[in-house]
Parts: structure tokens; sequence; C-alpha cells
């Protein structure tokens, strides 16, 4: 297999099946500890986060395409939205587990602009 290939099938396809098999055990250890878990709001978090994770890894070891700029479009328009949806209903005393939702879903917006700017100066 040309080592062109490798790259892409990483990005892809291992780190999207990775934080799908993180977000399972997550939730698996979640339920044994607290009563509700946040299903949803941690699954969006983990599609938030690895949606930018995802644009920084292209952008570092590869090259830009029209896929991209629409998941880059989704981090700009509509994860920010999702973020707040978040922030803004989860129940932020209920427990740890809670609070660490309400902090991650706070801690995207500070970090919109220094990954979007750091995309563009490395693309």
């Amino acid at each position: 297999m040309d080592s062109i290939y490798i790259i892409p099938i990483l990005i892809y396809f291992v780190i999207p099946i990775v934080g799908l098999a993180t977000y399972i055990i997550l939730v698996k250890g979640l339920k044994a500890k607290i009563d509700s878990v946040p299903y949803f709001s941690i699954f969006f978090l983990f599609m938030i986060y690895g949606g930018l994770l995802l644009i920084i890894l292209t952008s570092v070891f590869w090259s830009w395409s029209k896929l991209l700029l629409s998941a880059a479009l989704f981090q700009g328009l509509y994860a920010p939205i999702v973020a707040g949806l978040i922030v803004f209903f989860i129940k932020y005393d209920y427990s740890v587990c809670h609070k660490w939702i309400y902090y991650a879903a706070i801690a995207y917006f500070p970090l919109l602009l220094p990954v979007s700017i750091f995309c563009l100066i490395v693309s």
C-alpha cells in the first residue's frame, strides 16, 4: 500500500472508530457510577471535539479538500450552537460528570479561534 493512502485512512477511519469505542467505554463506565448518564451531551461533545481533531490532523498531515471545508463550516457554524445548547440544558450540579460536560462545552468557544488560526497557518 502506498504511503499516500495511509495518512487519510488513519485520519478518517481509525480516529473516528477509536473515538466511538472510547465513547462506548466511557458511557458503560458512567452507567455503573451515576444514575442519569447524559448520553446525547457526551456524544455531541465527542463529535465536536473529534471534528476539531480531524481538521487539525488533516491540515497538518494532508491537504484541504471540499469535504474538509464542509467539516470546518460545521465546526464554525453549527458546533457552537450545539455546545451552547449543551451548556444551557445540562444540569451543572447533578454530578461530577455533568460538571465536566459543562466545562467541556464551555471550553469549545475559546478553542475555536486559535484552532482556526492554526489550521490556516499550517495549511
